[in-house]
């Protein structure tokens, strides 16, 4: 569908019928269920599952167990230049957050 955005997808998970995407980009950090057709060949929905939760900073890759997708709320990405941490900056504890994804 047209209001679809399919922008910054840090990460995709296949299950039952659906797609289910991380989205880490300005305005939108998110997590999403798109909902495909029968065949499989296009997105016909899609449901907001968790967005700009205060915790996200950097939300990124997960993994899904049963209907519960865990994924790492603060990648700290930005943080980190050339392989080294900025200077001055200081790192919070690493926090994975998990989301039910079964359809409602």
């Amino acid at each position: 569908p047209a209001d679809v955005c399919l922008a910054y997808i840090e990460g995709l998970y296949a299950i039952k019928g659906s797609l289910i995407a991380i989205q880490n980009g300005p305005m939108v950090p998110r997590i999403v269920r798109f909902a495909l057709s029968s065949d499989g060949s296009k997105i016909v929905a899609m449901k907001i599952l968790e967005r700009r939760n205060p915790l996200f900073n950097g939300i990124t890759t997960g993994v899904l167990v049963s209907d519960q997708l865990y994924y790492v709320a603060n990648s700290h990405l930005d943080k980190v230049v050339g392989g080294k941490i900025k200077a001055g900056v200081t790192l919070d504890p690493l926090r994975i957050l998990a989301v039910n994804v079964q359809h409602q």
